[in-house]
């Protein structure tokens, strides 16, 4: 998570999610290699920290940045299968 350095103020959290997609038998396709077909979450996330970084909500307004990914989930070898 990229967060700024203001102490006090107010706060903006952005959340950014990349939906799992699902196979025909309803399970979750997940790559242990990250090929995904687009970089849109890449290239939102590279603008919202380039927001992060120029304070454009102001000097006061701090910019918390979470990023999750749920099609590029680690998991161990051994893991079951996802529901």
């Amino acid at each position: 998570m990229l967060q700024s350095n203001v102490a006090k103020g107010r706060r903006f959290q952005l959340v950014l999610i990349k939906p799992s997609h699902y196979d025909d038998d309803g399970y979750v396709i997940r790559w242990w290699r990250a090929m995904t077909p687009s970089n849109s979450l890449a290239a939102v996330y590279g603008i919202a920290a380039d927001c992060l970084e120029r304070q454009v909500l102001g000097p006061d307004v701090a910019i918390d940045i979470q990023v999750i990914d749920e099609t590029n989930t680690r998991r161990g070898a051994n893991a079951p299968p996802s529901p």
